[in-house]
């Protein structure tokens, strides 16, 4: 299994899901093997992806966060995952540096609005608290859809109050990096002079050093999308940034459009 995509919550949730199914509890400490940038080694890698499972019927081999890996290794990695043999089950997340075939490629990409709602709405339910609809649109945005964030802000939230409404998101939850210049942006593409004060005021309290560069590559984005006709994740992989961030740039195209 391959894993995809910027959410870590949903690559954790993934990664449970196929361990439940592979391997049992009291035998994983001989069927399961776990690899990343602190102890990789790519031969003991191929040595846990060829033995065969101890009193169960597969080996589970977990390969994530590989930050600094040669070529001649991200070529032993495909190598063993072309011949992979069907006891063994190989789950490895391929982040920024892998682009590896022959695998099941599982998505976990941030999720759309409505979906990220319904999973609001359930985790809220579940502590017998209530969340307006425009509270559940507040906490996505301020999350930039990341279904990481919003999983680790509700617990606050539900502990906090028992209906959470727009106020109670922006008192606990603060806005993510991208959200802001959005924000920040869009306040100064209209010329709202207090309110792009007010935002550069927060940010600089924060000691964000980079904003200038921050802003000039929001207003690059814009421009690119405006001329472009690649899709969201083909422009997020070009600028190297989240289909969220490409999604509110063309958002931004089609507000100036309409005024």
């Amino acid at each position: 299994y391959l894993l995809s995509g910027d959410d870590s919550y949903l690559k954790q949730t993934a990664y449970k899901l196929i361990r439940k199914a592979s391997i049992v509890e009291d035998l994983a400490y001989l069927n399961e093997s776990k690899f990343d940038n602190e102890n990789w080694n790519v031969e003991k890698f191929e040595e846990a992806a060829f033995s065969m499972p101890i009193a169960g019927d597969f080996k589970l081999v977990q390969v994530k966060n590989l930050e600094k890996i040669s070529e001649k290794e991200k070529q032993a990695i495909q190598n063993i995952v072309n011949s992979i043999p069907p006891t063994t089950c190989v789950v490895i997340d391929l982040g920024k540096n892998l682009k590896l075939t022959g695998g099941e490629i599982v998505d976990c990409s941030n999720l759309d609005r409505q979906t990220l709602v319904k999973y609001i709405n359930g985790e809220v339910l579940k502590n017998n608290k209530k969340i307006s609809a425009e509270a559940a649109s507040l906490l996505i945005e301020f999350c930039s859809s990341s279904l990481t964030k919003i999983s680790s802000e509700l617990p606050k939230l539900c502990a906090f109050a028992d209906n959470i409404d727009v106020e109670t998101i922006k008192q606990l939850v603060a806005p993510d990096e991208e959200y802001q210049i959005y924000e920040l942006t869009e306040a100064l593409g209209n010329r709202n002079k207090n309110k792009s004060i007010k935002l550069l005021s927060l940010m600089l309290e924060k000691k964000e050093t980079a904003l200038v560069s921050l802003i000039s590559n929001h207003f690059r984005r814009v421009a690119f999308c405006s001329l472009s006709d690649y899709s969201n994740d083909e422009l997020a992989g070009m600028f190297d940034v989240k289909p969220y961030a490409v999604l509110k740039a063309r958002k931004q195209i089609l507000f100036k459009s309409a005024t």
